[in-house]
């Protein structure tokens, strides 16, 4: 069991369920442990199989480009929401597998 030192929390794992924004308890795949609370929209459509269409109406928040000022702003996704809807797409976890 892995967790913090002296936070009494433990660490998310593979197969652990999170409370998520909805209410619900929803089960994290093995490249979701530790991961930010946003997604790119490479890895959004990369990882969890989202046409743009889709991304088109999800939620985001804009920051700046770290690889260079000069570049349009990025769009970070809530992981939540992103992942929400590809098990909604693709029927539930064993959907995406």
């Amino acid at each position: 069991m892995r967790g913090q030192i002296g936070s009494g929390k433990k660490t998310p794992e593979a197969g652990d369920k999170i409370e998520e924004e909805e209410g619900g308890n929803v089960e994290l795949e093995d490249f979701e442990v530790g991961a930010s609370p946003f997604v790119s929209k490479k890895e959004a459509m990369k990882k969890y199989l989202l046409p743009e269409g889709t991304l088109a109406v999800c939620k985001f928040v804009e920051k700046e480009n770290p690889r260079n000022k000069g570049f349009s702003a990025m769009k970070l996704y809530h992981r939540s929401e992103i992942r929400r809807r590809g098990r909604e797409r693709f029927g539930g976890l064993r959907g995406l597998v």
